[in-house]
This record gives structure tokens, sequence and C-alpha cells, in this order.
């Protein structure tokens, strides 16, 4: 199989490669086979035609890699981003799933599941506000009382 791209075309594809092994690896803790077997590939074919300012042949790990003027480039901000912007809506949903599931336990426990859903959104509401405009300045977590267990 062949591939023709311009010299712009690769580059984003060396972002795309980058991106996404990066999310993947990060995400599971080792490099996974296929997807590092290809970001090398790439990286390879990057360093010998021209691109050798983004990646670069790392003798000691025998291996191509980013080179640190990539890693400051602005792809990694936009994974910065991202990043933010995951761990932000996860933190909305899971806080507000666990007020619906709380109101559901000790206030209504014959809710209904359109009932929760409704009431799980009006709280993603609120936590959104309250990200959007205090952050995690405002967010706490309360010391759990620890019970002593005699053995």
């Amino acid at each position: 199989m062949n591939l023709e791209l311009t010299e712009e075309e690769f580059r984003t594809l060396v972002d795309l490669v980058y991106a996404g092994n990066l999310m993947l690896n990060d995400m599971g803790g080792e490099e996974l086979g296929p997807h590092a077997k290809l970001q090398q590939k790439i990286f390879s074919i990057a360093n010998q035609n021209g691109f050798d300012s983004l990646i670069s042949f790392d003798e000691n790990l025998n291996m191509y890699v980013p080179t640190q003027s990539y890693e400051n480039d602005e792809i990694n901000e936009w994974i910065e981003e991202y990043e933010n912007t995951l761990f932000f809506d996860e933190l909305v949903l899971r806080f507000a799933r666990r007020d619906a599931l709380n109101y559901l336990g000790d206030e209504n426990p014959n809710m209904s599941p359109a009932e929760l859903e409704q009431l799980q959104l009006k709280y993603e509401d609120m936590y959104d506000e309250e990200i959007e405009y205090h952050g995690i300045a405002r967010l706490k977590i309360t010391p759990l009382e620890v019970q002593h267990v005699n053995t």
C-alpha cells in the first residue's frame, strides 16, 4: 500500500500518531504493540525525511523519540487542553451521578429512571457552573472518620 502525503499532511499524521499513541499508552501503562510499532515506523520516516527537528533516534533506547522541541510544540498544548477538558467533564459527571444516586437512596427511592436522569442533568449543570466560575478552588474532600477495629 502506498500513501501520498504533502509535507503538511505528513506533519499532521505525525501529530495524530504521537497524540494517539500517547493517549493509549498512558491509559494502559504499557506500550500497546501494534500502536507503538506503527509510531516507530512513522517516526522513522519523519526522521529520515526532513523532520529531524521533531523526531530523533535515541541510541540508548534504540528507538525514535520526539525531540524536546517537538514536545514543547503546540501539539502538547492541545493534549493538555484535552486532558483538562476530559478531567473536568468526568469530575462533573461523577459528582452529578453520585449526588443523584444519593438523593435517590436518601430522599426518593421510588424515583423513575427518567426522573433520576433529569436530576443528574440538574446536578451536572450546577457542577459545570461551579467549575466554570471557580475551578477547583472550592472543592473539598472531607476526612473520613476512621473507626478503630480491635484485633
